[in-house]
């Protein structure tokens, strides 16, 4: 059997889309299933396995390679391509985060904290709603429960791939004055336009890592205190490990992970990025301990870290019963 994922990802998209299928990707290989790649975008080298993936306009594309399942994962298809897909593939799998369509789609997922609650149109499709079925990254491991700290000696930044708004000079230097007595490591993803005005800032309290791996961001979050971050995928990655969180949205298809998230009580808020309230929520979470234990166990008990083999066990169900 072969999966094709049609996804974007780069300086221009974020990689959020691209780590989740990789995920899943990892999942479906563990059953024997062949995987490919078709990514709209630059920037992913390193993501995803090089003989697998192809750099292409696939939403331009006038036909597809005929597979036994597709999973697209977009922002920006429209429905005519889905159909396209739809008609080359035994199996539609849609990746959504906000109902953008009424998707052709045998499966769709949305694994959007209370998605389970939303109302997709009834048709022939399956429905995989919740963060029961969040993709995380297969080299994160076994997630042990978080050990809350009295004082906050690590604070992770997380941003993305790709600096949207080009804070992060901005609101690391203010993390670096604000709260420098803990250690505060920035992830640098390749879509960042200003890393040479943030390597420069490095110091004994302040890092920048560039596009670690799975497990070596794993040991950053499982030492973490407190995380600060763009809504998305790292969102619910910091929510798994147990990591007391500062989150805001930078585009809108992140409001209804922040909104969700808020709406369990892991988040205190919905709000567009403003330096002064991340500061702020910062420094008063760093100094109550118990509501930073109260967070922590909210977030491992809202996302579930074995979402891939949960999903991609219902994607060979439903390949075997449509047959």
């Amino acid at each position: 059997m072969k999966a094709v994922f049609y996804t974007e990802g780069g300086a221009d998209y974020g990689l959020g889309h691209v780590v989740r299928c990789s995920s899943l990707a990892t999942a479906l290989t563990g059953f024997g299933i062949g995987v490919r790649f078709v990514v709209k975008g630059f920037g992913v080298d390193g993501f995803l396995p090089t003989d697998s993936c192809i750099y292409a306009d696939w939403d331009k594309f006038v036909d597809f390679d005929c597979c036994d399942i597709a999973i697209v994962d977009s922002y920006t298809a429209d429905l005519e391509i889905y159909q396209k897909i739809k008609c080359s593939s035994k199996i539609l799998v849609a990746i959504d985060d906000e109902m953008r369509l009424d998707y052709p789609a045998d499966i769709i997922l949305n694994s959007t904290v209370g998605a389970e609650n939303w109302s997709y149109p009834k048709g022939g499709a399956s429905c995989l709603l919740g963060s029961k079925y969040f993709l995380a990254r297969s080299g994160f491991g076994f997630i042990k429960p978080k050990k809350i700290k009295d004082k906050v000696e690590n604070i992770v930044i997380a941003l993305g791939g790709s600096d949207v708004l080009g804070i992060a000079v901005e609101l690391s230097k203010a993390l670096i004055e604000g709260l420098p007595e803990a250690k505060k490591t920035l992830i640098v993803g390749p879509g960042f336009k200003n890393k040479d005005s943030l390597f420069v800032l490095q110091s004994n309290s302040f890092e920048c890592l560039y596009s670690p791996n799975a497990n070596r961001l794993g040991e950053i979050f499982e030492d973490s205190d407190l995380a600060v971050c763009a809504g998305g995928q790292t969102l619910y990655e910091l929510a798994a490990f147990g990591v007391p969180t500062v989150a805001f949205w930078v585009v809108k298809n992140q409001i209804p992970d922040i909104e969700g998230f808020f709406g369990v009580g892991f988040l205190d808020g919905s709000c567009f990025y403003e330096k002064q309230k991340v500061l702020e929520a910062l420094e008063s979470l760093a100094a109550d301990r118990p509501k930073r234990e109260k967070l922590s166990k909210i977030g491992q008990n809202t996302v579930s870290a074995d979402g891939a083999k949960i999903v991609c066990e219902h994607i060979l169900k439903t390949t075997r019963e449509r047959g």
